[in-house]
């Protein structure tokens, strides 16, 4: 098996905020299981592992991207913002990086996005979280940490009080987002090549944190599971270090 998994059950001495995460929208209690990772997921905070981010990202976006893979090899003054938040999956059997992301939230400053285009005043006026350099091991191995890191950035996003989370997906890619439920921001504008991502062109996309329960739940999305009914030890890990921090 990839993944360890233990059922829990909710009672009556489940504490509050438990039941709120295994409940549906209809407020029927449901049967949950926790399930174990074969990687870690840590908040980047020392060299070492920005080392891994850098070397994954140069591979990731090399694939398709060699020049900006280059540009990617050597890290960047955001990674040093400790108001971004830098994100790295990597194999418990090795230490291999399997996939990072870093988010930048809209508190204190301009999304990277918003360096080149103007957002909508009703975004404008919300709090969101954009998340770049999200960098995937190549293959069928990256697609468990892939879900994962979305996985987080959702979490993250729910905890920091975050109402909306943006994206910036290059063709093919925007299908995949829009199979999340993301919608573009500027639906009649054609991609808009964005300096922070090597000037290639990209839809602007969105979603409401505060809606994907609903909407998964709605539509029967093949993630609906992994997101709300299970518990992940490493991604609790995760979120009680951001706290702390």
């Amino acid at each position: 098996m990839y993944l360890e998994k233990k059922s829990i059950i909710c009672n009556d001495n489940t504490a509050d905020s438990d039941i709120a995460q295994f409940q549906r929208v209809d407020g029927e209690e449901l049967l949950s299981s926790e399930e174990g990772f074969p990687f870690h997921i840590v908040r980047v905070l020392n060299i070492e592992d920005l080392s891994l981010v850098t070397q994954l990202r140069q591979k990731s976006y090399g694939r398709h991207l060699p020049e900006f893979g280059r540009y990617l090899a050597s890290p960047e003054k955001e990674d040093d913002n400790q108001e971004n938040i830098v994100l790295l999956i990597t194999s418990k059997s090795d230490n291999m990086p399997l996939a990072t992301i870093r988010i930048h939230t809209n508190g204190h400053k301009l999304l990277p996005l918003e360096h080149t285009i103007a957002l909508p005043d009703s975004l404008r006026s919300s709090t969101l979280a954009e998340a770049v350099r999200f960098s995937v091991i190549n293959g069928a191995e990256g697609r468990l940490p892939r879900d994962t890191l979305f996985k987080a950035f959702y979490l993250i996003c729910s905890m920091l009080k975050i109402e909306w989370m943006i994206i910036c997906a290059r063709r093919p890619l925007q299908k995949l987002y829009y199979g999340l439920a993301f919608e573009d921001i500027f639906p009649d504008k054609e991609s808009i090549p964005f300096p922070h991502i090597g000037n290639i062109p990209h839809r602007v996309l969105k979603l409401r944190v505060g809606d994907v329960e609903k909407i998964w739940n709605a539509m029967d999305h093949p993630l609906y599971n992994f997101f709300f009914e299970t518990q992940h030890p490493e991604l609790d890990n995760l979120l009680e270090d951001l706290r702390l921090s």
